[in-house]
């Protein structure tokens, strides 16, 4: 049997590109250019893994043109291990093989964890296979999906070929074909294509398994639930003055303690303010009124000591008997 072209089963994107000068022309580019340019574009079609039987998924690797995929090491591009993928629909397979680009918008959806856990990704797949190259019969592809099947697709920058043969034209149906991580327009909306695909198919694996992928709702926790307490008596904790204690729905909330409530009705006994006002003053200024008489008395001569005849003849003395009436209680 001779080479053939295999199909990412879920994009249906070809698993094997090469530049080709004679359909990917250019006079104002250089060959190494044009070759730069297909490959920053395309080249990502041929990193493909494998989803293996026991539904792991396998490191990037490259199809051999004879059916199966050669699983290589990161770091010497070595053939690590050869895996026979589903190859035109045959059996035997050892597992199915799609583009590692596609596995990680595989393993980056939402569902994927929920449902790999439950079901073999290996199986799921195939069954909606059957018989078939790919899934293009359960899932929109887009453009690529009359190519499926076709052999050594390639794409052209030439508006004469206009999506020949097994050959999509650049500004035609060319983007299907293009890196989706590229920040081009092309690049996005095959993105956005990739995306909704795997997006098809993880919700029906899914729905076919009876998943759901809903997340239950976690058990609130008591500070979480909804209580029955005011503004008026907060749920604790408590402020100064306040205590908790539960009301009728037994929800604890926080009440005024006894000891600090004041009966609405009653109002505390609030001292005049003209009395205030006048006590302030007294005892502001009678003090000193009597320091000042103190003063006055000397200076006539009519200071006498507390409870005696004799006269106070020295200013110093009459200095301290007058500060110490300050501060006295009028």
């Amino acid at each position: 049997m001779g080479q053939w072209t295999e199909f990412d089963v879920i994009t249906g994107n070809p698993t094997i590109m090469y530049f080709f000068d004679e359909i990917y022309e250019d006079n104002k580019k250089t060959y190494k250019q044009l070759e730069k340019d297909f490959d920053k574009k395309y080249n990502w079609n041929n990193s493909v893994v494998v989803i293996k039987k026991d539904g792991s998924i396998t490191k990037p690797g490259r199809y051999n043109s004879y059916g199966s995929v050669d699983i290589l090491t990161p770091k010497t591009k070595k053939i690590k291990e050869t895996i026979v993928i589903t190859n035109q629909g045959f059996k035997p397979a050892e597992g199915i093989m799609i583009n590692k680009t596609t596995a990680d918008y595989l393993k980056n959806h939402k569902l994927f964890k929920t449902c790999s856990k439950k079901v073999n990704m290996f199986s799921a797949i195939q069954k909606l296979m059957k018989k078939d190259f790919s899934l293009k019969k359960v899932l929109k592809m887009g453009p690529i999906e009359k190519y499926i099947g076709l052999q050594d697709l390639n794409v052209t920058n030439q508006k004469k070929y206009k999506n020949g043969y097994g050959i999509l034209t650049e500004g035609i149906d060319a983007w299907v074909l293009v890196d989706p991580k590229l920040n081009t327009s092309d690049g996005k909306k095959n993105h956005q294509r990739i995306t909704k695909v795997v997006d098809s198919l993880m919700t029906k694996i899914c729905a076919d398994n009876r998943i759901s992928h809903n997340k239950p709702k976690p058990t609130p926790k008591p500070s979480d639930r909804k209580s029955s307490c005011g503004k008026r008596n907060p749920s604790p904790p408590c402020k100064k003055g306040f205590e908790s204690k539960k009301n009728k729905k037994g929800n604890s909330c926080c009440y005024k303690k006894k000891a600090d409530i004041i009966k609405p009705n009653v109002k505390p006994n609030k001292p005049s303010p003209t009395l205030n006002k006048q006590n302030t003053k007294i005892k502001k200024g009678c003090d000193l009124i009597i320091a000042q008489n103190v003063i006055n008395k000397f200076s006539k001569g009519k200071l006498y000591y507390y409870r005696s005849k004799k006269k106070v003849l020295n200013t110093k003395e009459a200095l301290k008997i007058a500060i110490s009436m300050i501060g006295n209680k009028c």
